[in-house]
């Protein structure tokens, strides 16, 4: 029988009973499962007779066993037997319970087959894609897949890496959570078929469920010289996947892209650099749906610094900071961010920030008091007051240990 035992076992479960013996066999009458464990495995000589026989039967047990009978009945999926359904016990309960596991069966398989027409060749695409997404994948298996489906393992290739986040709510926050799981696999399949129809997808791309959360498009570029054009290309791709998307509203998404790269075998790296954009622009002060390097530039520097850099000069002057005011320090630090950011206007900083332009300037003077270095004093010390700030907002505040 062509179906995973998993979901021979969910349709076990939900049909068993105190009352009855069940076995699911295949077409050779060995038994897959079984609400007897032990006889998983084994032959069923009752699925013996009636597969050959080819037709449902019920057959009186023996004696010492009571009113109890089996029930035996074939399972076909267009005229091919898949195997059968045996179910011993009660006369009144077996033939209609082996009835309704025969048919949820045939149903299954008869929707598995549908859904496996053309199945090969998107299977075989799927299967690209996760090789293309694994880290030592065979270089020369690689280029014998790409061949076979006619990509051109030459061109340019970057990922597209979409996170998502379901939105439970309370209605199905229910202890079967049935409905819920069925909506979510509805909801994944329309955000699949969404991120597939893109306008700007071709035949050479790949798109597939990374995770149960995640969603990954391969997107390949034919080379070019000037390469900002591709990742401008790249940009607006992300922007029209945030404007179809933003459109659902069971869930929320985050999208970032990695580095292009030339050959298949650098598809994984882009991957990785992907989710380290998505993860960076997660844990600055954007709140966003789209993360490229442009937005997170200072946030990427700072995440990517040397040892030397952070033991010297970040973490000594936030223990400075923490030890002259545990509880004032992020105010100060905030205050200089704002002023860098606002293209050091003191006048805008304090509108931000809400307070008096003397109130401004009093926390700058604090800060470099503090830690000797006076963002007001010249574009390195400035760039270096930022890096502190943005490097106490990845790390929470809280001392990393050297690298």
């Amino acid at each position: 029988m062509n179906i995973a035992v998993e979901f021979l076992e969910m349709v076990l479960k939900r049909h068993e009973t105190p009352h009855c013996t069940i076995h699911i066999t295949d077409a050779e009458a060995r038994i897959m499962v079984s609400s007897q464990h032990y006889r998983v495995g084994t032959p069923s000589k009752t699925a013996m007779y009636v597969i050959q026989i080819g037709r449902p039967t019920v057959i009186d047990s023996q004696p010492e066993t009571g009113n109890n009978q089996s029930y035996c009945t074939p399972v076909f999926v267009d005229e091919v037997l898949q195997g059968s359904v045996v179910v011993k016990g009660p006369e009144q309960q077996i033939t209609i319970l082996g009835n309704t596991i025969k048919y949820s069966l045939e149903t299954a398989l008869e929707y598995e087959r549908h859904t496996q027409q053309d199945f090969s060749a998107l299977n075989e695409r799927t299967l690209l894609a996760k090789l293309l997404l694994q880290q030592n994948s065979d270089p020369d298996k690689l280029l014998s897949t790409m061949n076979r489906l006619e990509l051109d393992p030459s061109l340019l290739r970057c990922v597209i890496y979409i996170e998502m986040e379901f939105h439970q709510t309370k209605y199905f926050s229910i202890n079967l959570n049935l409905g819920y799981q069925s909506s979510i696999e509805k909801i994944r399949q329309e955000i699949l078929d969404i991120v597939k129809n893109n306008q700007f997808l071709n035949a050479e791309d790949l798109v597939i469920n990374h995770t149960n959360n995640s969603i990954v498009v391969i997107k390949s570029f034919i080379p070019v010289k000037d390469l900002s054009r591709i990742y401008l290309s790249l940009d607006v791709i992300c922007q029209s996947y945030v404007e179809a998307l933003k459109k659902q509203p069971a869930f929320s998404f985050q999208i970032a892209y990695g580095n292009l790269h030339y050959g298949p075998k650098s598809v994984a790296k882009s991957l990785q650099e992907a989710i380290d954009t998505l993860h960076i622009g997660k844990i600055s002060k954007q709140k966003s749906q789209f993360y490229n390097l442009e937005s997170v530039l200072l946030e990427s520097i700072c995440h990517n610094l040397q040892p030397q850099i952070i033991n010297k000069l970040l973490e000594p002057a936030l223990q400075k900071l923490r030890e002259a005011d545990p509880s004032g320090y992020t105010s100060l630090l905030d205050c200089a961010e704002v002023f860098m950011d606002t293209e050091f206007n003191i006048a805008k900083t304090a509108q931000i920030l809400q307070v008096h332009r003397n109130t401004v300037l009093s926390r700058l003077n604090r800060l470099a008091q503090i830690t000797s270095i006076n963002p007001m004093q010249g574009f390195q010390e400035a760039f270096l007051v930022k890096l502190i700030a943005i490097y106490r907002n990845i790390t929470g505040g809280t001392i990393q240990s050297s690298k």
